[in-house]
């Protein structure tokens, strides 16, 4: 597929890029701990596999924050995407999304983990709501990475699922170009997914910590749930509490808000220009 090519995203100027949590962050729980799931991973055995999967469940519960979660995306979901343990993989993404909604870069690779997941399981339908789900919530700068898979799910759908994808490329690619007199290009394709939002609604009345970090989180999951006007207001009243050092995630996420309301990318850039001026 070359169309994703087409495909420009001017927000990268407001963003910050996601880092690494220092070394020392990744033993909170213990090497030996990890240890142990890495080596019953990889045997191979579904026995020693289902208990490491419980295991990395109750680390993540246990609020181990950065070092079980970015063991998880670079470690444990690739082998058990390798092994084809499809289920787990699945259950464990969305375990960590919800737990954990602040920390976007890891929310959306899990969110994409996820849906290479209920793809290779068959479930289309599932895999093809979480992939709107990914696209709202991605960071602008790989909003065409989020395309690209809407669009592997379409076209699964069965005998229209190529028409689908058809329309939804051509729909990105035309969002591209500026609103005219204020009306964006919208994506009807994107507009037709209805998201199954009750776990992401389960979540957000978790979240009680009224701060620029909290609203954040509770912004991602508003947008996970498909709710964009709801998660823009989060971002904005985030926005009008942060430090001038917080200022440019914040103002990505803003940007990521408009491009779900609209499910294109012209109306978001345009504003990330206005502010950038």
């Amino acid at each position: 597929m070359g169309w994703e090519k087409q495909f420009h995203c001017v927000a990268a100027a407001i963003l910050l890029s996601a880092a690494l949590p220092a070394a020392g962050a990744l033993h909170a729980a213990g090497a030996g701990t990890y240890a142990k799931i890495d080596a019953a991973l990889a045997s191979g055995d579904a026995v020693r596999t289902t208990a490491a999967v419980r295991q990395i469940a109750h680390l993540l519960r246990g609020g181990t924050h950065y070092d079980c979660p970015t063991r998880l995306r670079y470690g444990w979901l690739p082998t058990l995407m390798a092994q084809k343990d499809y289920a787990a993989a699945a259950k464990l993404s969305r375990l960590a999304i919800v737990l954990n909604p602040g920390q976007t870069s890891n929310l959306a690779h899990f969110q994409a983990f996820r849906v290479s997941a209920l793809l290779a399981m068959g479930k289309t339908h599932a895999a093809l709501r979480n992939a709107k789900s990914l696209f709202d919530v991605i960071a602008m700068r790989r909003t065409a990475t989020a395309a690209v898979l809407v669009a592997q799910c379409l076209r699964a759908q069965g005998a229209d699922g190529a028409a689908q994808q058809a329309a939804f490329e051509h729909e990105e690619i035309a969002g591209e170009a500026p609103p005219v007199a204020g009306h964006a290009r919208n994506s009807a394709i994107l507009a037709g997914i209805h998201v199954n939002d009750q776990p992401y609604l389960r979540a957000i009345r978790e979240q009680s910590d009224y701060t620029v970090a909290g609203l954040v989180a509770k912004g991602n999951l508003w947008l996970l749930a498909g709710k964009p006007a709801k998660a823009r207001q989060c971002f904005d009243d985030a926005y009008d509490m942060a430090g001038t050092n917080m200022l440019a995630m914040i103002s990505e996420r803003i940007a990521s808000s408009i491009r779900a309301q609209d499910g294109t990318i012209g109306a978001a850039n345009a504003w990330a220009r206005s502010i950038a001026k």
